[in-house]
């Protein structure tokens, strides 16, 4: 929970929903853990996602670019 509302206080804060007189600095330094670590759970997988498909990604991107690239003859 505590997650949640440090994101959502930080987002406010990006969009400027607060005034800057608002905000202590010491919302904007702290990073730790408990707010890191879900982001890197979410970029691990999207890694873990890409390296399964890259075989058939890679392949697909290559008949595009051979359709797209084709020598006249």
């Amino acid at each position: 929970m505590r997650n949640i509302i440090a994101i959502a206080c930080f987002a406010a804060l990006l969009l400027g929903a607060w005034h800057s007189s608002d905000v202590e600095p010491w919302m904007i330094l702290y990073i730790g853990p408990d707010l890191l670590l879900p982001f890197t759970s979410a970029i691990a997988a999207v890694v873990g996602v890409l390296l399964m498909f890259w075989h058939r990604l890679t392949g697909w991107i290559r008949s595009v670019w051979r359709m797209i690239f084709r020598r006249k003859a």
